[in-house]
This record gives structure tokens, sequence and C-alpha cells, in this order.
């Protein structure tokens, strides 16, 4: 899978930047947000529509600050907690009401060897619950590309005379974007083609993105992580069109 975006909350701070860090010596996860205040975590967590959570338990006092979101969210959740033991009954309550969405735990007190295998086990359901969906792209010379839905980020409308009618540069996580001739990027044209309905959202005239692959996100620009013609996998920012900021907003709360 691509690297999974994760939202992290714990209220004190050397604990957070300790999973922070963590977090970020694993090269299949991205912390899209670390938050203290849940309050703040929440409006986060909106904004950047992550793949999981990192979740403390008690936060500032509530005791069950936590295990709310978790039940809020119909999103994969890794408590980190020093609670756990103290919780197990609604942990699992969790576990019942979200059926097919991974939800683990780690109790407080883990060394590194610890904490990276409880990732990539929960890495590992998360992926396992996810059926992938195969997009078939047909390239100039009748060349076929065969890719996961979730490894393309945008299809764009490249500059340039040198491109023909309906021509359009794809991007992806970890491959070089590749130029797909005559692909419309009408909804229609999209599902002939493969694309399940709704897969892609439009924030321009000339731009379609992947949700999943969006890292943050305002009315004006989203940003998304992908590989470049030249060079490694990094962040850029794509612009949101005026006339369609209301449904990129609007897709992308409901995503939560």
């Amino acid at each position: 899978m691509s690297r999974l975006r994760i939202a992290v909350l714990e209220d004190d701070p050397v604990i957070l930047d300790h999973l922070v860090s963590s977090l970020k010596a694993l090269d299949n996860v991205l912390v899209v947000t670390a938050q203290e205040d849940a309050t703040k975590y929440m409006e986060r967590v909106r904004a950047t529509a992550p793949d999981a959570l990192m979740l403390d338990i008690e936060i500032h006092g509530d005791k069950e600050a936590g295990l709310d979101i978790a039940q809020k969210l119909e999103l994969p959740v890794i408590f980190i907690s020093g609670q756990i033991s103290n919780n197990l009954l609604r942990i699992e309550k969790i576990q019942r009401l979200k059926e097919q969405v991974p939800v683990e735990h780690l109790t407080k007190g883990f060394d590194e060897h610890d904490f990276r295998h409880a990732m990539y086990r929960f890495i590992r359901l998360i992926d396992a619950t996810r059926k992938p969906t195969m997009v078939d792209l047909r390239l100039q010379n009748r060349e076929r590309l065969q890719v996961r839905l979730e490894d393309i980020v945008s299809i764009e409308s490249p500059d340039g005379e040198a491109y023909g009618h309906n021509d359009r540069i794809v991007y992806f996580t970890e491959r070089r974007p590749v130029i797909v001739p005559k692909l419309s990027m009408t909804d229609a044209a999209l599902e002939a083609d493969g694309f399940p309905k709704g897969a892609m959202l439009r924030v321009s005239k000339f731009s379609l993105v992947n949700p999943q692959r969006i890292t943050r996100w305002s009315r004006a620009s989203v940003w998304v992580e992908c590989k470049p013609d030249k060079g490694s996998p990094g962040p850029r920012m794509m612009e949101v069109g005026a006339a369609y900021a209301d449904a990129v907003e609007a897709r992308l709360k409901e995503k939560i």
C-alpha cells in the first residue's frame, strides 16, 4: 500500500514528539497532524483527512476523550496509552462497532521494537481490509498500464501544443507520471475506463485528484505527495478553482 497517513493525539508534548519521530522513521507512514488538544485534533482531522488515527485515551483530564473520538470516526485506530488495561471493555466495544475497521492498542512503556512491531501489524491489518481497485490505463502506442487506484494521485490536462485533445498526465505516488491519450475527465468517461464512481475529485476545470492521496487542504488548495518526472516523491500543491471550492470542502469533510 502507499504510505499510511496518520493523525496523532497525545496530550504530553514530550511523548507526542517521541511518537512523531518514531512514526517518521517508518518509510510507509506519513504524519499529517500531531496535536495535544482534542478539539484542535478534530479540526485538523477534518482538514487533513487521514487514513488512520493514533490516540491517547485520557486527554487533559478527560478520561475517555480518545475513546469518544475513535467511536465517532469510521477510521482505523491504534490506542497508545497507559490506561489500556482500565479500558479494555470499551476498546472491545469499539472493535465490535467498527466491524472490519482495525482497532489496535499498545500500552505506554514500550520500546522502539515493540512500537515498530505494533505499527507494522496495524498497517498489515489495514492493508488486509482494503480490496484494491485496479484501473487499466491505455497509454500511447497501444501499451496498457494496470495500476491500483490508491496509487493514482491526480489526472491533469498538460500544457503545450505537443499534446493532443483529451491527452492527460496521470501522476502517481511512486512511479513517474505518464501521458494517457484521449482520457476524458467526465464522470461517465472515467467510469467507462474503470474508475469507480466518485473515485476522483475535481478541483479545477483541468485537474482531478484522488481524495485518498490528499495530505492537507483548504478551500484554495490541496496538497498531495507524488513522484515527479525527475527526482523523488514529494509534496505538491494543486490550486482549487473558486467554482469547485464548495464541492471540494463538502467531499473532504464527508470522508471523515
